[in-house]
């Protein structure tokens, strides 16, 4: 079992990582070299910020992405699991454009591309770039979209300055060891007046129905609300234009199909206002949460998702738990399925799309 030895300060608000209080204890449950290592969540006193401390170096990290993170599977299989995600990818794109609404002839780089159903998505005028770690998917997304694909170092100088008119991110700012860091870097990779979009978990609509050790993983470093994340853009020299806080989708989640379910999410668009290098985005003021109500916010969904929590632990320790789950697991397969979440989904966005007041 590997340790996890990096202790790091706030990304925020720079208090030392010793002054952190820890908000919860889990275990990393992902297959691998960190598989039962220990996992710590802590959460800044002074800005509530939330993320994992200790954690690992940063070549620990790569070297876990490039050989226990990635699952590949073969092509078609892979693409129909995709086909049937493209909603939200769809929708993400809708809400763009209505904010963002002249997104032609642009250089468009996108930070953690996956298989490129995202660039796919802009208009052909656009020069699209897709940055990936995994050469199997830069392999498909060249085959299935003609997408141009790179394995890069986002946060070096593998990229011109000031080349790039839009830079996208979808669940990939918290995987970043440094956040501000990575903000810093598509800054300098934008032009004046450009734009980067994110897509990221609600740290505020967290949901724990497929355990604790499934939501706080060793891959997630940070866990934003909407204000950590626009006080880490400010301090990288962007000013937010809009944001939206996606609540979580739980009607179609039961005991029976407890992961049927959404996360919320926080999607947002800012501008570049200004250059900036990483010394001065640190020196630059922060805002945040109010640390109580962070913990308040797990505790909220702790007790909401207790009984999901304790089934989908399946601990050694219970008395026939392997008939439990193996009983557990017989009665999801003779059940009635719930309807998709990806179609509730899209249904919902849909009805807040036509009532701009509807809270959704």
């Amino acid at each position: 079992m590997a340790a996890l030895p990096i202790h790091a300060p706030c990304a925020n608000c720079g208090l030392a990582a010793s002054e952190q209080r820890e908000l919860i204890g889990t275990t990393v449950c992902h297959k691998g070299r960190f598989h039962g290592a220990p996992l710590t969540i802590v959460a800044c006193p002074r800005c509530g910020l939330v993320y994992q401390n200790p954690r690992p170096t940063e070549e620990q990290l790569n070297r876990f992405y490039t050989q226990d993170y990635y699952k590949e599977q073969k092509g078609e299989k892979k693409r129909l699991a995709l086909d049937e995600k493209f909603v939200l990818k769809e929708c993400q794109h809708r809400w763009l454009t209505q904010h963002l609404t002249e997104i032609r002839d642009q250089d468009i780089v996108d930070v953690g591309s996956g298989y490129g159903q995202w660039l796919q998505l802009f208009s052909d005028s656009n020069r699209l770039l897709g940055i990936e770690s995994s050469e199997r998917a830069i392999q498909y997304a060249r085959e299935w979209y003609g997408i141009e694909m790179r394995s890069l170092d986002f946060l070096g100088s593998d990229l011109e300055p000031q080349s790039f008119d839009l830079v996208t991110g979808l669940a990939i700012i918290e995987h970043f060891l440094d956040p501000l860091k990575a903000l810093v870097a598509a800054n300098r990779l934008l032009r004046p007046g450009g734009h980067i979009y994110l897509r990221t978990p609600d740290y505020f609509g967290l949901v724990l129905r497929s355990g604790i050790h499934k939501y706080f993983t060793l891959t997630h470093t940070y866990y934003f609300s909407l204000a950590t994340l626009s006080s880490l853009l400010g301090k990288a020299g962007f000013e937010v234009v809009a944001s939206e806080r996606i609540p979580p989708l739980l009607e179609t989640s039961s005991l029976l199909h407890r992961r049927n379910y959404f996360h919320g999410q926080l999607q947002v668009l800012a501008r570049k206002r200004q250059d900036t290098s990483l010394d001065a985005a640190c020196q630059r003021p922060y805002s945040g949460d109010d640390v109580e109500e962070v913990f308040a916010a797990l505790h909220q969904a702790q007790t909401r998702d207790r009984v999901y929590t304790l089934l989908s632990r399946g601990r050694k320790g219970w008395v026939g738990a392997p008939l439990v789950r193996a009983s557990l697991s017989l009665a999801s397969r003779i059940a009635p399925k719930p309807p998709s979440k990806y179609e509730v989904f899209r249904a919902k966005r849909e009805a807040a799309a036509s009532q701009p007041n509807l809270d959704l």
